[in-house]
């Protein structure tokens, strides 16, 4: 059995291909500490099967997987400090990202990264949990704050943190904080939920979809009745807050033309 390997740096490039640029197809992103299958390996690339997507990734992110602790840390900011002696320490870890604890004091936590290395990361940056379930069960109207945290960042196809996240990452991210697994896609997160939700009823934590030509290709996460937070590429504004309230300054008219519903998260679900 070959060895299990993750992802070694902050974060790192999904591709549809074993190729990279800007005419090429970047799938998803996937966090330090990401768990891989390698699959494939083609040259300096490997075909990697992640939790929740496969692609392409350069060979050289993936590292040794971290011993097993019983603890792990989760990072819950949107980017924070890692701070080690070892020279190719990633810089930084993102909103999300889960590595084993080592040790901790008041201050700081020790964490294993894949390769064999140690950093420190400031304990007010995050939580630590029980290894088997990092992501403790929180009421999904929680995902709002998570979502909000990103406000302002970029927008990017593929992308998953606040250097560049598109719509149904931010979705995705803000659940899993919830201690909800969703699929990566909005097309495929509309599938995998069930509980339609009238638009007189839509509440703080509902997901709205948004389809052209018979398929969805936008999700957005509800504030209250009226209002939702956001990826926006088109136009590029990156995360933000917008309504379907044509009497709202911030109303969106395009995609009132798109919508075809809302879903709705009951707490305790899993899906995906």
């Amino acid at each position: 059995m070959s060895e299990p390997l993750a992802v070694a740096c902050s974060v790192v490039d999904v591709w549809a291909y074993p190729r990279e640029g800007p005419d090429e197809e970047r799938v998803t992103q996937a966090l330090l500490g990401c768990p891989v299958e390698v699959e494939a390996r083609r040259g300096g690339w490997a075909l990697v099967r992640l939790p929740d997507y496969r692609g392409w990734v350069r060979g050289a992110a993936l590292a040794p997987s971290p011993s097993p602790r019983t603890q792990v840390f989760v990072v819950a900011r949107p980017r924070v400090q890692l701070e080690g002696d070892a020279a190719g320490t990633p810089r930084h870890a993102y909103l999300g990202t889960v590595l084993p604890a080592a040790s901790a004091d008041g201050v700081h936590v020790a964490v294993l990264l894949p390769g064999g290395g140690v950093a420190t990361i400031a304990r007010a940056a995050g939580w630590l949990a029980p290894c088997e379930r990092p992501f403790p069960p929180r009421p999904p109207q929680e995902s709002v704050r998570w979502a909000h945290s990103l406000v302002g960042a970029p927008y990017l196809w593929g992308g998953v943190t606040t250097d560049g996240i598109d719509c149904s990452a931010l979705v995705q991210l803000a659940f899993r904080l919830c201690g909800v697994r969703l699929p990566r896609d909005a097309d495929q997160q509309w599938a995998a939920l069930p509980t339609s939700v009238p638009r007189g009823e839509i509440a703080a934590g509902d997901l709205l979809f948004f389809a052209r030509e018979g398929g969805v290709v936008h999700v957005a996460l509800a504030l209250d009745a009226t209002h939702f937070i956001h990826a926006l590429g088109d136009p590029p504004r990156g995360v933000c807050i917008e309504s379907l309230d044509p009497r709202a300054a911030d109303y969106n008219a395009r995609l009132d033309a798109l919508y075809v519903g809302a879903r709705r998260i009951r707490a305790g679900v899993r899906t995906g």
